[in-house]
This record gives C-alpha cells, structure tokens and sequence, in this order.
C-alpha cells in the first residue's frame, strides 16, 4: 500500500487540500490516471455528476409547472439511484461507511425540521413546500441524502469530486448561454412571473433570475480558478477557462442578481486570497485587479441595498436595476413580520 499523500487539487476550480491514496499502477508502472466512468465504483459519482447537469438544464416549458417539479424529480432520480449503487458497494465491502464530525449537526438539523413539520398549522405543506417552491422537508431530505451519497462517493477520491464539480461548470455554461440569449430576446418559450408579468430578468433554465445570480456566484470562482491556473499550467489549457469565466459573469450582469454578485464577488476574492502565493507574477497582478473589483461590486450592491440614493441618480444610470432599492423596503418589511411572529 502507498502512504497518503495530500496535494492540492487546483483544476476543475477545486481549491483544497484533499488526502488521497496513490492510484492504482499501470502495467508500465506508471499510475494509471485514466478510470471509466462506468465501473461498480464509479458510477455512482457518474450519476450524481449527471443528476447535477440535469437539475440545471432541465425544464418543461408545456406544463403548468415549468421548472421545480421537473428539477426535483431529477434530484431525487439521481439520489435514488446513487443510494441503491453505494449500498450495493457497501454490501459488498467494497467501500466501508466513515463517521464525520458533521454528522449529528445534520441529524440534529434535520430532526428540528420534522419536529417543525409535524407541529406546523400546515403539516403537508410543510412537507412539500409551496407551489412552484417546493422547499419543504421532503426537499431538504432528497439534498441531505444527495450529498451524503456524494461524500460516500467522492471520499479519499479527488477524481470523482472534480468529475462532479466540472459537471456543475457544464451546466452552469449551459445556463449562461441560455440567459445571455434571452437578453437579447432570442427565446422560444415567454415566461412569466407568478403576477402575470412578463419576467423582466433572464431567469435561464432556472426559471428565475435570483436563482440564476445563486447558482452563478457558487461556479463563477470554480471558473475564475481554472482561469488562473498554477504556474505550471500552459496557456492554452486557460482559454476554455477564460470563456466561461466571462460568459458566467455577463450572464450574471444581465441577471442583475445582487446577492449572485455579493456572492461571486466573496468567492473570487477568497480564492484570490488563498491562492496568490500559487500564481506567477502577471497572474498575481491580475488576481489583485479582479479582488478590488470583486470588492467594489460588494460595495455597490450592499449600498443599493441600504441606501435610497441610487433611486436619485441621473440619466442613464436609472436604467441599471442592479441599483434599485425598492425590494429592500419590502423585505425589510417581511423581517419586521418575522421578527415579531417570532417574538
């Protein structure tokens, strides 16, 4: 057997330390990198990888609900199945279960959610969750067995985190091409919101422009990661990289997503910070660039939030709903509700 070793996974936009056993040595005995997707114990990260595309991409646009019935059933699909493959494995010994730190945390979080589903005014929806929300305990307990499937699959294997997170870049791609198109007008469905209004914001295959800006902040520093490379990292492995990285951010402008921009902006400037001392120099001038404009983009979201004075700004910068600040007095207002339901 090899001993551990821990290495720094920087491809795929995967910054951490992650120990991992040596891989297995080909018949030249040089280790064999190369592993198919398809094999008893990789197929169940394959098909996470795959579920995780499908919940970005898929929507049914002839049904009454266009987005999240198609997207949970994709979920839970992909759960189901990885479960019934780990447990298999599992059966087998092939692959031995590991108790984690976070484990009661999760068990405790989800205990108090079924407490609250049980005692709520409205038990089943409570279980289900709103109409074309769908955010009850059911919900919560397809993500919490998703993930635990993936920690069972991608535990001690750093090939198959990559897989799955360069499955997350894939659609995340999609989604962006998608929004920039609707942009411009080039759609073949119309949505609207639940109002009647014509959506004002390309939602893209996510159905709503926020939850675009939230899937966006989570993959855009994935992207801006593998932009940036190592020091080793020839440039033309970068040009992939660099497109997506600015397709994601010009989709997330036109989202005008204010919290996908706050949370885009946290990322990159955390990868920044933690990988400066990784990248050659012309690189590193270019991450300090991006920081102070990922800094910025923080400072001027949160001061639109906070402050009536973006609605006084003359000519053409009303047009930038970025600025807005009506929807802080309307959630400032539900706080207040919430705060005094709670009390």
């Amino acid at each position: 057997m090899r001993p551990h070793r821990c290495r720094l996974v920087a491809d795929h936009g995967v910054i951490a330390a992650l120990c991992a056993r040596m891989p297995p040595m080909g018949n030249a005995g040089q280790p064999s990198y190369r592993r198919s997707l398809l094999t008893e114990r990789e197929l169940p990260a394959t098909v996470l990888a795959v579920g995780v595309v499908l919940v970005v991409v898929v929507f049914t646009p002839f049904t009454t609900d266009i987005f999240m019935v198609a997207k949970l059933a994709c979920l839970a699909g992909a759960t189901a199945v990885s479960s019934a493959l780990n447990m298999r494995l599992v059966r087998q010994r092939k692959i031995v279960l590991r108790s984690h730190p976070i484990l009661p945390y999760t068990v405790a979080y989800l205990a108090v959610v079924v407490v609250a589903t049980v005692f709520s005014r409205s038990p089943l929806r409570s279980l289900v969750g709103g109409y074309e929300r769908f955010g009850g305990l059911l919900t919560v307990l397809i993500g919490t067995l998703f993930a635990g499937n993936l920690a069972i699959a991608c535990w001690g294997q750093p090939h198959r985190a990559r897989r799955v997170v360069a499955a997350l870049e894939l659609g995340a791609g999609i989604a962006s091409v998608y929004a920039i198109f609707q942009h411009f007008g080039i759609d073949a469905f119309t949505f609207r919101e639940q109002a009647g209004n014509l959506a004002k914001w390309p939602g893209s295959t996510l159905g709503n422009s926020n939850c675009l800006g939230g899937l966006l902040a989570c993959t855009l520093p994935l992207a801006l990661a593998r932009a940036l490379g190592t020091r080793t990292s020839p440039a033309r492995t970068k040009i992939l990289p660099l497109v997506a990285l600015a397709t994601q951010s010009l989709a997330l402008w036109f989202s005008q997503s204010r919290g996908g921009m706050i949370g885009a902006a946290v990322g990159a400037s955390t990868l920044l910070v933690l990988t400066s001392r990784d990248l050659p120099r012309p690189t590193r001038r270019l991450a300090t660039a991006t920081l102070v404009g990922s800094l910025a983009i923080c400072a001027l979201a949160v001061s639109a939030i906070v402050s009536p004075w973006t609605q006084d700004l003359p000519g053409p910068h009303r047009k930038h709903d970025v600025l807005r600040s009506e929807s802080a007095v309307v959630r400032g207002g539900e706080w207040r509700a919430a705060t005094v339901a709670a009390a």
